[in-house]
């Protein structure tokens, strides 16, 4: 090799390690979110620092000030390119509407953050690992509302997407107990009270709080329920202790003994996404001191022969002999509990009539869970028809409404138990085509909910 040409090969060397030396020095665009912006410096390997965009068309908008405009119901699909990076989107919303925005698809542990139009934090969703994100919340001022996209910890994947999700609803339902779409919202309910709200959306969940002694005992009740909604009860300390899932529009009831002080929480939310908008439902709270275990003397104008029979562990076996029975409810805090054994397949026919005063009457099934209800006003009778889809002993429970009773007047009972004696009409059987093979019926299951922290 010539001194020319040794020359000319050592300053083109020079001239590409002066470039590489550049990249790798140069800092990553200034982050106001709060991410490092610290420079990623290279030593003797000259090590590539690779671009911030990796493919994803909504770069640069890794702060607040550069968020790239999202639209409204639409999914897109971005990237989380490096361990500093960050995602900022914007979009419009006027006061007192509902945000709804889903991060979905995680190739890593991603979470979200919103922001109001003055730049300040108002909601986030932090979960673990792959779990999705969702974050809803009730926008108080108009203007241009942010979300932030942000690996936890630095996790990030330049080569798989998440998808996101946000969409801005207008409540269509005139609700007089919105906004109590959570735990911490909840709306306020004396004891006795009964109110009629409403789902207006299929993110839309009802919260209504109490306040309950330990030892007292909370009944819940909702009726005429337009679509499949389902009743959960929290204690204080946000614990679910009890809860009601019955399929279509049957009523929800809950009957529960505190074991703490404080707030309790009744949660009515749609299943499987299930509201209407137009047709409310209604809820009823009733917290009462439990009745008293030692039995007490009965008055004497009250002289029931069932007594006591004041909870579902001392329901008394209805009369074999007899189609009715008379009773009384004789206090305020005074329940009336009969049981009474049914095979699968037969119909329950209860009747409650000859009432002095406003009573109720509840069907329980073997298993403890509610089959019927009637809540009829005033001394108007009660009726409660059930088939029988499994054998065992069925309990009725009669109870006066917000503590209802008269002593000196019995109430009249009637059971009848039938079997079906209609035949069914033989169906044609098809031949099924070869190799079809029957879909399952869906089975509607219970997921409990998992609280996780950080």
């Amino acid at each position: 090799m010539t001194a020319r040409q040794f020359i000319a090969t050592a300053s083109m060397i020079l001239a590409y390690a002066l470039l590489l030396a550049t990249i790798a020095y140069a800092a990553p665009p200034n982050n106001d979110a709060g991410a490092a912006n610290t420079a990623i410096r290279s030593h003797a390997s000259f090590a590539f620092v690779p671009s911030q965009d990796c493919g994803d068309s909504y770069e640069p908008n890794d702060s607040l000030s550069t968020a790239k405009d999202i639209p409204v119901g639409v999914s897109i699909d971005a990237f989380i390119c490096t361990a500093s990076d960050v995602d900022f989107f914007k979009f419009d919303v006027v006061a007192g509407q509902e945000i709804i925005i889903d991060l979905t698809s995680l190739p890593a542990d991603y979470d979200l953050v919103l922001y109001d139009p003055a730049g300040s934090g108002v909601a986030d969703s932090t979960n673990s690992s792959l779990a999705d994100e969702q974050i809803s919340h009730a926008a108080s001022d108009s203007g241009e509302y942010r979300v932030r996209v942000k690996g936890y910890e630095g996790a990030y994947d330049a080569n798989d997407s998440y998808t996101l999700k946000v969409m801005v609803a207008t409540p269509t339902c005139g609700d007089a107990y919105e906004w109590n779409d959570s735990f911490a919202d909840a709306y306020p309910l004396s004891s006795q009270e009964m109110v009629d709200p409403t789902i207006c959306t299929a993110e839309d969940e009802d919260w209504f709080k109490f306040n309950v002694s330990a030892g007292q005992i909370i009944d819940l009740d909702t009726t005429s329920m337009p679509a499949d909604y389902d009743l959960y009860l929290y204690d204080p300390a946000g614990n679910l202790v009890d809860q009601s899932r019955q399929s279509g529009t049957a009523d929800e009831s809950i009957s529960h003994a505190a074991t703490a002080n404080g707030w309790y929480r009744a949660r009515v939310i749609g299943y499987n996404g299930a509201y209407d908008p137009i047709d409310d439902y209604g809820l009823r709270v009733n917290v009462k001191d439990a009745a008293t275990p030692t039995p007490t003397a009965t008055p004497a104008t009250c002289n029931d022969p069932y007594e006591p029979n004041d909870s579902y562990a001392q329901a008394v076996p209805f009369p074999g002999n007899a189609p009715a029975l008379h009773a009384f409810i004789c206090t305020a805090n005074d329940e009336d509990w009969f049981k009474f054994d049914v095979s699968a397949g037969q119909t329950i026919d209860l009747h409650l009539t000859d009432l002095p005063k406003d009573y109720n009457m509840i069907l329980y099934k073997p298993d403890g869970n509610m089959a019927g209800t009637s809540y009829n006003s005033g001394v108007a009778d009660e009726h409660i028809t059930h088939a029988a889809a499994v054998g065992g002993a069925y309990t009725v429970r009669i109870f006066g409404n917000n503590g209802a009773y008269d002593s000196s007047h019995p109430y009249t009972l009637s059971l009848q138990i039938s079997s079906a004696t209609a035949t069914p009409t033989p169906t044609p059987t098809v031949t099924p085509r070869p190799g079809a093979t029957p879909t399952p019926t869906p089975v509607r299951l219970y997921t409990p909910m998992i609280l996780r922290k950080r």
